[in-house]
């Protein structure tokens, strides 16, 4: 699974680099499942299984270790489902420690579905963010 940043990153980095604004994107980082995948521009159909919540992880050396492409050092975990979601989770969108923002997104190789007593998670090395 690869994926990359969102138009609102390429701005703040753009604004960074050529407008001398500062971003810091925070000491968190929120991570969210999708039935319809993001993209550059945001967007997607966030999962909504019963039980379901975004997952926080630290934003830090641990969790995201490598370089180019950025793949998670540990394993990220959702709360086990309590009911089926509707529709397979195709993608995955991280967010700014707010959870307000999305910073990055991914598709996943194969759609997976979520059902009752599924725990949905990323195995250390299987999420990857990359720049080209």
């Amino acid at each position: 699974m690869a994926g990359s940043k969102t138009n609102y990153v390429e701005t703040k980095i753009l604004d960074l680099m050529y407008g001398n604004q500062s971003w810091t994107p925070g000491a968190n980082s929120v991570m969210a499942l999708y039935t319809v995948a993001p993209g550059e521009a945001g967007g997607g159909t966030e999962a909504n299984y019963a039980g379901y919540a975004r997952a926080t992880v630290t934003n830090n050396l641990t969790t995201w270790p490598s370089t180019n492409p950025k793949l998670n050092g540990v394993e990220i975990a959702f709360p086990t489902a309590t009911g089926d979601q509707t529709g397979n989770v195709v993608g995955v969108g991280c967010f700014e420690s707010a959870g307000v923002n999305m910073i990055g997104y991914a598709t996943l190789t194969v759609a997976k579905p979520v059902l009752n007593g599924d725990t949905p998670k990323f195995p250390a090395s299987s999420l990857s963010f990359s720049e080209d």
